[in-house]
């Protein structure tokens, strides 16, 4: 497991920001949840400033997936499976509040919504070289594990039972990428942020979600949001 970075090396070597991280192409699932973490957290981008969480998720989701001696991907999955169902709790959808989506927030209790607790553990598996990947339509998030050639997911909304995909009944089922996952949660943020009446989160959330790449239609109803968002605001 990872040790803590030095303070001198942080202070030499500050991490990337959210716009270097989503101009990548070939970004990873583990750097954007990484970056998104810092572009939402209390410290933001100071890992410095950041206090240290005893017993963090991460270090303990980490440890224990470098504990997994399988070689097989279906057995690497069954047992990330079984380790999450006892760490990370997933939180009724009708139940989601800001707390739920937040990573830092999630990391540090330990629960959240589906889509925040996938990328966590995206990023704890990433730590120790088990590479896990995001599926998810407009109804629902997996987790996978990209070398399994059987379509065997692990489902959050199930305390991360192992199911066929052919059984869900969903055929949007797709692989998310790195980018596609940071849209979908940054609109998740803007959405719950709204909700809540914070609309200077939800502009925030909205101003990093339109600095992914994407165009068309979908740029232009994000666009016009944008605006409308601004001018409430004002």
């Amino acid at each position: 497991m990872a040790e803590p970075i030095p303070e001198a090396f942080l202070r030499a070597f500050p991490p990337p920001t959210f716009a270097e991280v989503t101009g990548d192409d070939g970004v990873t699932h583990a750097a954007m949840v990484a970056v998104l973490e810092a572009e939402f957290s209390v410290a933001g981008h100071d890992p410095l400033a950041r206090p240290r969480i005893p017993n963090d998720l991460m270090e303990r989701l980490a440890g224990r997936f470098e504990a997994i001696d399988e070689p097989h991907p279906y057995d690497q999955l069954r047992l990330v499976g079984g380790i999450l169902e006892h760490e990370l709790r997933v939180i009724d959808p009708d139940s989601v509040t800001l707390d739920d989506l937040l990573l830092d927030r999630v990391r540090a209790r330990g629960r959240g919504h589906e889509l925040s607790a996938i990328l966590l553990a995206i990023g704890a598996a990433d730590r120790v070289g088990i590479d896990l990947e995001l599926v998810a339509s407009r109804e629902m998030a997996l987790l996978a594990h990209p070398d399994l050639g059987g379509p065997w997911l692990l489902a959050p909304a199930r305390r991360w039972e192992l199911v066929d995909a052919r059984t869900l009944g969903d055929p949007d089922l797709a692989w998310i990428c790195p980018h596609e996952a940071a849209a979908m949660w940054l609109h998740l943020l803007m959405e719950h942020a709204m909700e809540g009446g914070d609309r200077m989160l939800a502009i925030r959330a909205l101003d990093r979600e339109l600095e992914l790449p994407m165009a068309g239609p979908e740029r232009t109803r994000l666009e016009r949001l944008h605006t409308t968002l601004r001018l409430r605001l004002d």
